[in-house]
Order: structure tokens, then sequence, then C-alpha cells
């Protein structure tokens, strides 16, 4: 990162101190899973000896680069194939082709991860009320690795302000490629004094949640993020959303049915703390997130005549995904 190339480079670089450059606080643990605290161990952010933030270095928050020209050639075949077997073929193309350019400005390659991430927007617009369309949105996106799925709404529906939650580390990348994606937006730290109609990103730690109450949503989205999360942090975001929510809403749920985590806590889909009062608009297993392309072959891979097929490998575990109205908390009347 050179200075001046983002837009709030004093957001940005604010972030990578207190997460990357100072011991993390109790505060900002408080809600990381052993999953995460065991992942963003080898992920880094280097330092002049004045303190500012040089270079990006260490492992990505999802697949968003290729590796050579092998990993590219798998990775739009594995699209390819994808596509042939998906409805709304047309609609996906073009949300496809603006997802490229939107990941080449953040710096970022359009691989088979982001277009996981252009099926799962396609799949929550079809939901979308029609008198949303004079409406600015509030969207809210937790835990968006490198703002994906965040980028991609701001760019299909531009009268939108994306609120992006997730644990300092990753909100860091994120505060981060958005600016390079939209120089142009207006990027700030949220807090409880931020104008949601008067900002294109606001950016808040996984601690800082509860800042956001009394603010209204329209939007949110969490996809194979929950399923990294412990039990009563995902029904802290369920409460939120619920307290905070309009009436007509939207939320879009893709996590693994069951997941396992390094420290032993268990994730599971359908004990979410879904009510029986929820409307789901879809609701079933997610088919873009079953299989994907790589070298070698997988002990998981199917069989043709006994030998095992090579570059196709199996996700570990199934993905259940909903776009559902929550119910929410009666709003008192003003």
């Amino acid at each position: 990162m050179t200075p001046g190339t983002i837009p709030n480079e004093a957001l940005f670089r604010g972030l990578a101190q207190k997460y990357f450059r100072d011991e993390l606080s109790s505060d900002a643990t408080k809600y990381m899973s052993s999953y995460w605290m065991e992942h963003t161990q080898h992920s880094a952010i280097e330092f002049d000896d004045e303190g500012n933030p040089t270079l990006i270095v260490g492992r990505h928050f999802g697949g968003c680069k290729w590796n050579g020209v092998r990993s590219r050639a798998l990775d739009q075949l594995c699209v390819l194939t994808h596509l042939a077997m998906l409805p709304n073929k047309l609609k996906l193309t073009r949300l496809r082709n603006k997802a490229a350019v939107v990941t080449k400005s953040m710096g970022l390659d359009p691989t088979i991860d982001v277009f996981r991430q252009v099926c799962s927007l396609e799949v929550l617009m079809r939901s979308m009320p029609e008198e949303w369309q004079n409406k600015r949105l509030h969207v809210m996106i937790i835990g968006d690795g490198f703002g994906i799925l965040g980028a991609l709404f701001k760019a299909v529906i531009p009268n939108s302000s994306i609120i992006m939650v997730d644990i300092g580390r990753t909100l860091t990348f994120q505060s981060y490629h958005l600016q390079l994606g939209f120089p142009e937006g207006v990027h700030e730290l949220a807090d409880s004094d931020t104008d949601l109609d008067a900002v294109d990103f606001a950016y808040c730690a996984a601690e800082n949640l509860e800042a956001l109450d009394g603010k209204r949503f329209d939007i949110a989205a969490n996809v194979t993020s929950m399923h990294e999360m412990a039990e009563p942090v995902v029904a802290r975001y369920f409460d939120f959303l619920r307290g905070n929510f309009e009436a007509v809403n939207r939320f879009y749920c893709a996590n693994r049915v069951h997941k396992v985590l390094p420290g032993g806590e268990v994730s599971a889909f359908y004990n979410y703390p879904w009510l029986a009062e929820d409307e789901h608009f879809l609701d079933g297993e997610c088919p873009w997130s079953k299989f994907f392309f790589a070298k070698g072959a997988a002990e998981t891979a199917p069989r043709l005549l006994g030998w095992r097929l090579p570059f196709i490998h199996l996700y570990d575990g199934r993905i259940a995904h909903r776009v559902t109205n929550l119910s929410v908390a009666e709003k008192p009347e003003s």
C-alpha cells in the first residue's frame, strides 16, 4: 500500500494498528471463535518505523486471488460448470461480468469464491419487494472476507449503504480493498453517530455491534462465516437483527449444516435461533457450494470404474441456505 491511494487512509491505518500492530484487546477477541483465533494468525500487515502500514501480507480471507495459470483455468471451468446447472444464466452472467470489473478494481481476481457471492446476490434479489426500488437500502454484511458481497451489493444497487460487520482483523482487509474498489465513495468507521444515509460503506468491528442499536436495516447477509462462530455469537447477531430490522426485511444465510470448530464448539444451521414466525422465501441446500476444481484427486472425489476423478473436490459438509423475512421485535410508538 502506498499513501494516498485510498480515500480514508486514516480509517485503514487505525484499524491496522489496533488489530495488527497492537496486542489484541479482550474486547477484540471476545467474539472470535477458536477457528478465527487460529486462522488470523496467518495474516499480517507490515509497518514502517513510524508505525504506518506499508504492506498487506499473509493468508487471504477467502480464495480471491489466483496463484497461477492452472488455478485460473480450473476456476473458470468450475464457474462454467455451475452456470450450466443453474437457472437465470443470463442474469448470473451479467452479474459475473460486473463482479470481474469490481474485483479487479479491488486488487483481487474473479475466482470461484467470487462467483459464489454472485449467486448469493442473485438469489437474494429474486425476493426483494418492488417498493424497495426507490428506497435507499441499508445493508448489513456480516463476515464478508475481503468484502466481495458488500462490493457487489454497492455495484448492483448504488442507492444503498453497506455496513460491514466483522472481527477487527478481517474488517481491516475489507476497509482497504473496498476503498480501492470505490475510491469515490464515503467510507467511515461505524459508531452510534453514523448517518447511514450519508455513507457508502461503514465499518463496524464485531465488539462494537451494539453501537448500531436503534438504526434500521433492510437487508442482512452472512455467507459461510456463521458456521465458524460460537453459538452465543450467532444468537447475538440474530437478536440484533430482530431488534433493528425493518418489518419488511431480507436475511440471506448460507452456512454448513453441521460443523465442529477446532476448539470443540459445534455449529448447526438448523439450530440457529430461527422462529416459527420467520417467513422463508428460499430454504434448502446451496447448489453452488458442493464442489470446486483444484489440482490432484481428493479422497471424497466421485469415482468412475473405481478411480477417483481428478480435479474435483467436495466441500467439507453440506451448505444450507435461506432467504428469510425475519420476524422482528415490535417497535415502540413514536
